[in-house]
């Protein structure tokens, strides 16, 4: 018997080739994208977890700026964060800061890049470069190959992937643009010189936001090429995230109030929560479910087949019956049938899906940021593809291979074929009376005989076409909220200087070498703000946080644009106090316009009016930029002379050289020594107001660099010669005589040093040095405190520019000003949202894809049924075509069937699609930004895209029917 059942199986499977090929199709699509997906989710998400380290994440971050006017003490700032209550880690540094570079010296333009370096302190409490084996190191990177540079060195390491996308190894010269004044003396103190940098070390970097274009180096170093002063970033962890959380704007405040930094940005995040890690894992979890489901649906169209085979069988079941088969026999025969579309469709599921899972999780490794190396599998994928595409055909033909098998011999023996309810019910008879034609009519009937069979193909073609609108809703909620967001600025590009610049320096260098490529240049501010007694829910849509953005409110053509639903718009009567909110925060906040509002910033507070509030879906608000500048003390000292300096009184070799030392040298004057005649006119001397950011170029013999003696008596350093004309020591008396002054003033030396190479060729050797403020005040001028910009917003004349046309003119930009010692920051917007589009893009590519599976199950089901049907319906094809019926009538009854399951499977799947929206905004954290909108374009192209499939699946069977002739309807049984 066991014989029999099992040759029985196999020719039912082989004698129905088309069907057993289109179940079989399903399973093996269900199967290959379980395999795939899960596989791709198991593959990356391991290897995530290998890289990323929990207690080697950040728990807050801290992006500053420093004014280089500021004598910073890094060392101190990093005892003092951490000798903070809970804090257990402190390192400070650079992340992800702008640089150029090119590979070949032959290249005609630069290559944006980023430079990253750390430093702690050592068990001896001294600020060190961080040795990246160290416990304690916050974001370590690894070595893959060589070592790492040597401090002061023009050495550096790159990022493996950089190495890859460039092709780069150990040994290989990487020609980087110095953003600071040139340590060759050859250049004179030139900024922006094209300096050659040896790769000693390839490094990987779990980190790495930017991994092709990062590369590595001490702190020295990157501050160098980097053109900054100081750090711009702060770690920190705590001794539990908890504390941490609560005392992020506490130590944001203490970082404001306790150094010179100016505080740009801060986020916290939990480092058992990496978004690094889950993230990933969210997508691809999702991804892989969505597999799942379709082929789990597959099920359903087993169950039509059974079902359909059961009752095709029906003579012969009861023919096995009467031969002294049990319905247990039966029972296996129809299950085993439904076993062997399973194994037909997991051979090859499993085949495709194993190389298909490791090829999707190399594609998608860069967009979660990390590397697959090697052929990689998943055996729990794999098994899981297995188990449940072989389970799947089976249990779902339990059902009707058990209805089925229930059929009693004389039952089964004298069926006729022929339905004897055919027009008959309450349904039938609704249907009858409709004011559509006959052969619509006699399609809608045959599918009210159907409903069992076809609510199966109708909850597939549901779910796929409910995935489909949900994923097509969510991608356009967000990407209309991000264009709505990116749109908000009046903006091609975005020039931003690394550090505080004089304004009207940038700006001049800016019109005067691109008059041409302007339309408008505006000012413009960004910080990130907190509103007093308000937490927000931040989620990982939008920006990370509540940012205030500030532009020139009396502009005509202002750097953001918004429309005002509510109150008035920023004006120059309510500009100092005046505030615009979005629509989301002032709903979240219960403001309204005529309230007040405390706005909040490290180490400063103002309270402000709501004045109005714009229709706008992220939270964030708007001011004039000078307020906003106020209040984070992000300002710009003027200097304002006293007594004009005579115009000979320096010469004109000496003053152009004065005009190369960007941001070195903030002032300038000529004094007198006593009984000292000096090599300037006049006998005088030549006296520089210095900044800290010389600091590091002066090699002292004795002494250290003055500091801002902040109205005490000031300090002077003096070079080695100069200090042996005059047989002076630290701790000596300088006679200074200022210019404004009848006599002399006597001045602690407080610093003796050896003159740098940069200014052996452009400087006599007998001049003083100051820092600024105290030289300006000696010399009588007058010191004003302005609110400074923290960028510029520039619109080109350029039509709908492309993002080459607008990069090329920022080439050209960031020469200028680098080259005039104005190292900058540059955004390209257009490049921008180019990016963020293709990003979205991608991921809604992937799901849609996913989705796509669903609908090809669905169609395949359709396909199936209405093959089915016509095998079954072969005698009312024969009626219908005894009374006349065309080929296109007989047509036309089955592609109506077809339309009409669709139309029905999208009714039903509106519901799935709201269902799935709000699923997918929850588990991916973007139901804080984006609250859930119905898509009526969604259900629009769902509709479209239904009939579609539903009518490409239905047009097979549909010919077939057709095609039907008079001799094979009376072969029929």
């Amino acid at each position: 018997m066991i014989g029999s059942r099992i040759r029985k199986i196999l020719r039912d499977v082989w004698a129905r080739k088309g069907r057993t090929f289109l179940v079989a199709t399903a399973i093996f699509i269900g199967v290959t994208g379980t395999i795939a997906l899960f596989s791709m989710s198991d593959i990356l998400v391991g290897q995530l977890r290998t890289d990323i380290k929990e207690d080697e994440l950040p728990m807050v971050q801290v992006s500053m700026s420093a004014d280089p006017d500021a004598q910073l003490e890094n060392e101190a700032y990093m005892k003092a964060l951490a000798d903070y209550p809970d804090v257990t880690t402190v390192q400070g540094g650079f992340s992800e800061t702008p640089i150029f570079f090119k590979s070949s010296e032959d290249e005609d333009s630069f290559e944006d890049g980023f430079v990253k370096a750390y430093a702690v302190l050592n068990e001896q409490g001294e600020l060190v470069d961080a040795p990246m084996d160290a416990p304690a190191v916050i974001d370590p990177y690894r070595v893959v190959a060589g070592t790492l540079p040597a401090p002061g060195a023009n050495e550096l390491s790159v990022e493996t992937r950089m190495a890859d996308e460039y092709g780069l190894s150990v040994g290989d010269t990487l020609y980087v643009r110095a953003l600071s004044p040139s340590r060759d003396p050859a250049t004179n103190g030139q900024t922006g010189t094209t300096e050659a940098w040896t790769i000693t070390a390839i490094v990987f970097d779990p980190y790495a936001f930017t991994p092709k274009t990062t590369i590595y180096t001490d702190v020295a170093n990157a501050d160098y090429l980097a053109g900054r002063t100081g750090f711009n970033d702060f770690w920190l962890r705590f001794t539990s995230y908890d504390i941490a959380d609560e005392q992020f704007e506490e130590i944001q405040s203490f970082i404001a109030e306790n150094t010179p930094y100016t505080v740009a940005f801060a986020q916290t995040e939990d480092p058992a929560q990496s978004q690094l890690i889950t993230g990933a894992q969210t997508i691809s979890n999702l991804m892989g479910v969505l597999a799942l489901v379709a082929l789990i649906v597959s099920g359903f169209l087993v169950i039509n087949v059974i079902s359909s085979l059961v009752v095709e069988q029906k003579r012969q079941i009861g023919v096995m019956k009467s031969l002294g088969a049990t319905r247990g026999d039966n029972f296996k025969i129809y299950s085993g049938i439904a076993f062997m579309y399973g194994l037909i469709g997991v051979i090859p599921g499993v085949i495709l899906g194993i190389p298909a899972g490791n090829a999707a999780a190399h594609a998608l490794a860069p967009e979660v940021n990390t590397i697959i190396t090697g052929f990689r599998t998943s055996t729990f994928s794999i098994v899981l593809g297995v188990v449940v595409g072989l389970a799947v055909p089976v249990l779902a033909s339990i059902i009707p291979v058990w209805g089925g098998t229930r059929v009693r011999i004389l039952e089964a023996m004298t069926d006729l074929g022929i339905d004897a309810n055919y027009g008959t019910g309450p349904l039938a008879r609704i249907i009858n009376k409709l004011p559509i034609p006959i052969t619509i009519r006699q399609g809608l009937s045959n599918i009210s005989l159907k409903k069992s069979r076809l609510t199966f193909t109708v909850i597939t073609l549901s779910i796929a076409v409910g995935a489909f609108m949900g994923i097509f809703a969510i991608f356009e909620s967000l990407t209309s909220g991000i264009n709505l967001f990116i749109d908000s600025f009046n903006i091609d590009i975005g020039v931003f200087p690394s550090e505080p610049r004089d304004p009207d320096e940038v700006t001049t260098l800016i019109q005067d070498n691109f008059a041409d490529d302007i339309q408008t240049m505006e000012p413009g501010f960004q910080i990130q703000v907190n509103f007093k007694g308000y937490e927000p829910e931040l989620g990982v849509a939008g920006p990370p946080g509540i940012f205030g953005y500030g532009y020139d409110v009396t502009s005509d053509t202002p750097a953001f644009k918004f429309e005002i639903s509510e109150g008035e718009k920023l004006t120059a009567e309510n500009a100092s106090n005046g505030i615009v909110l979005s629509s989301l925060l002032a709903a979240n906040m219960d403001k309204t316009v005529g309230d007040t509002v405390v706005l909040q910033v490290p180490g400063n507070e103002m309270e402000m009016n709501v004045v109005g509030i714009a229709d706008f879906p992220l939270e964030q608000a708007w001011a004039d930029w000078h307020t906003l500048a106020n209040i984070a003390g992000y300002t710009f000292d003027t200097i304002v002379p006293g007594t004009p300096l005579p115009e000979d009184a320096i010469p004109a070799e000496v003053q152009g050289f004065l005009s190369q030392a960007g941001s070195f040298i903030k002032y300038s004057t000529v004094v007198g020594i006593e009984d000292y005649a000096g090599s300037m006119p006049n006998d005088q001397v030549l006296a520089l107001g210095l900044t800290p950011a010389v600091a590091p170029y002066l090699t002292f013999d004795e002494g250290s660099f003055p500091g801002d003696s902040g109205g005490d008596t000031p300090g002077v350093i003096i070079s080695s010669d100069l200090a042996s004309q005059l047989g002076l020591s630290v701790g000596d008396t300088l006679p200074v005589i200022a210019r404004t002054a009848d006599g002399s003033q006597g001045l602690p030396v407080v610093g003796i040093f050896s003159l740098p190479p940069m200014l052996q060729s452009g400087m006599s050797a007998d001049f003083i040095g100051m820092f600024w403020r105290d030289l300006a005040t000696l010399d009588g001028a007058t010191i004003q405190s302005e609110p400074l910009p923290q960028g510029w917003f520039i619109i080109t004349p350029i039509q709908d520019p492309t993002a080459d046309e607008l990069q090329t003119i920022l080439d050209d930009m960031n020469d200028t000003l680098i080259e005039a010692g104005v190292p900058t920051f540059s955004l390209n917007f257009v490049e921008l949202t180019d990016q963020i589009s293709s990003g979205f893009a991608t991921f809604q590519a992937i799901l849609s894809a996913v989705a796509g599976l669903i609908a090809v199950v669905g169609a395949l089901g359709l396909l199936t049924t209405l093959s089915m049907s016509v095998f079954e319906r072969q005698k009312e094809i024969g009626v219908m075509r005894s009374i006349g019926a065309g080929s296109g009538t007989i047509a036309g009854q089955f592609l109506t069937e077809g339309l009409v399951v669709g139309i029905i499977a999208w009714i039903v799947g509106l519901p799935m699609m709201v269902l799935l929206q709000k699923v997918l905004l929850s588990v991916t954290g973007f139901d804080e930004t984006f609250p859930f909108e119905l898509s009526y374009t969604a259900m629009i192209v769902g509709l479209v895209g239904m009939l579609i499939i539903t009518a490409l699946a239905s047009l097979g069977p549909s010919l077939g029917a057709a095609r039907k002739t008079v001799s094979d309807i009376l072969r029929y049984q």
